[in-house]
């Protein structure tokens, strides 16, 4: 499934379309597709200083709980903007199980090349709560425990990035 982008809200933003309607300037048509992944759901739609669109959302099987956060940001003519093409995906991959947890989980992290990683778990207002790595890595699989004590029942994003890319996990507790 793709995530699909309408531009009517592009009108406060844009000279060439009037209020309510697509502006033909963005995409084709006024209209965008992006792929992230399988079963694509778009939560929230908002829009940069410098008129940049940003798509929020998840990936994954969301029977299963099995999802990702979905983030893709287009520049003003419906293009996406480059660092954030799912091309991150196909350099790092990163699993939890299982999920959701109780005492602990393993989150394990895949790279395609050697280099520096950095794995945090953040809870949901955004605050950092650990950090599971913070080094160089071997190219390969490398799994973390992450630890349930202290941490309160909810939801949890943890953050693999280095390499120019990231990947990103939801996890409940």
């Amino acid at each position: 499934m793709r995530l699909l982008l309408l531009a009517a809200a592009l009108a406060a933003v844009s000279a060439s379309a009037q209020p309510g309607t697509l502006d033909p300037a963005f995409g084709a048509g006024g209209r965008t597709l992006v792929s992230v992944g399988d079963n694509d759901v778009a939560y929230g739609l908002a829009f940069e200083a410098n008129g940049r669109v940003v798509l929020a959302g998840t990936t994954g099987d969301i029977s299963t709980e099995d999802t990702s956060v979905a983030v893709a940001r287009f520049l003003t003519d419906g293009r996406p903007v480059a660092a954030d093409a799912p091309a991150v995906a196909a350099r790092a991959g990163l699993t939890a199980a299982p999920n959701p947890f109780g005492v602990r989980t393993a989150v394990t992290l895949t790279l395609a090349e050697a280099g520096e990683a950095r794995v945090s778990v953040f809870d949901a207002l955004g605050r950092r709560v650990a950090v599971l790595h913070d080094g160089p890595l071997a190219a390969g699989a490398r799994t973390f425990q992450l630890g349930g004590e202290g941490l309160a029942p909810g939801v949890y994003v943890v953050r693999a990035e280095g390499g120019g890319g990231a990947a990103v996990r939801i996890v409940r507790r």
